[in-house]
């Protein structure tokens, strides 16, 4: 029979610790960002605590244990897990994924992508460590280098909200920018398909360049999808009346409060139906037939 590893071979033994890294720092990808405190965590680093004082020596207990900290925000605590579970292996490389959490959630940025990038010499193409590094460019204002490891991040794992964050990030870098941007949310429609949250995102963007008719043609992509108009009804007259359309922004908002008004007694009730129908008759009024002007082209 024939035996894949050996229990004494030195190379085996490295595979089967870079597998187990692996599947830790898979894990860890998962509690990539800030947890609130709830019950049991106490009792999970009460627990870790016991298994560190009679096994000291593991780098993996301190990291998960850095991790619960975290999840805690007892940042301070967890910094002093990574430094020693590195102490004890600086080749492990879920202490410096960990760290480079800790460091985002308590603005320290700069050591956050230092120690992502030194995540990413061991893991390269990690989409976790890559997002996470890529926040931290932002906010050292690295855009473009920001902007690369989010699209690494993408080819690796897709994401509707890392394609947000990098059309966000690519925006701040002045107007050429906007446009690369909405190819990059583009980009993002054509892979995972008309996603809401991406097209919305797209439709802001079109609106800040004045693309009226391109950000009208999104929001009928995204209402076609929607079982209630109303509210898609007043967004569309919203950016008719930003483009000037006066006629026809007025047409919509009459649309939207007749949708709202059709809809139950007890659900016109809520807080969002009334302030919308409220806000409807305001729009309405400012609208009214004498008040109209030229539309803009």
């Amino acid at each position: 029979m024939l035996r894949t590893t050996h229990s004494n071979c030195p190379t085996c033994s490295l595979v089967r610790r870079g597998c187990a890294v692996l599947a830790f720092t898979s894990a860890l990808f998962l509690l990539a960002r800030p947890l609130a405190a709830h019950d049991g965590l106490a009792e999970q680093i009460a627990a870790l605590s016991a298994q560190i004082a009679a096994s000291a020596a593991s780098p993996e207990l301190f990291v998960k244990r850095g991790e619960l900290y975290r999840a805690t925000r007892q940042y301070p605590q967890a910094l002093a897990d990574l430094d020693r579970a590195a102490r004890l292996d600086p080749a492990f490389a879920a202490a410096d994924l960990v760290r480079t959490y800790v460091c985002l959630d308590i603005g320290e940025y700069r050591s956050a992508a230092d120690a992502a990038t030194r995540f990413l010499t061991r893991q390269p193409g990690h989409a976790g460590a890559l997002v996470a590094r890529a926040r931290a460019l932002v906010k050292l204002g690295r855009v473009q280098d920001a902007a690369v490891d989010f699209t690494r991040a993408l080819e690796a794992q897709p994401q509707p909200d890392v394609y947000i964050e990098r059309a966000r990030a690519a925006a701040t870098a002045g107007p050429a920018a906007i446009e690369a941007a909405l190819r990059g949310l583009d980009d993002g429609i054509r892979r995972l398909g008309p996603i809401v949250t991406l097209e919305l995102e797209a439709m802001d963007i079109e609106l800040r360049l004045a693309h009226y008719d391109a950000a009208l043609a999104r929001l009928d992509r995204v209402s076609a999808q929607a079982a209630r108009k109303e509210s898609w009804l007043a967004r569309r007259g919203a950016i008719l009346e930003s483009a000037g359309r006066l006629d026809q922004a007025r047409l919509a908002y009459q649309a939207a409060l007749a949708a709202a008004r059709s809809l139950p007694a007890w659900t016109q009730q809520t807080a969002a139906s009334s302030a919308l129908i409220e806000r409807l008759r305001i729009d309405l009024t400012r609208l009214a037939p004498e008040s109209s002007t030229s539309p803009r082209k």
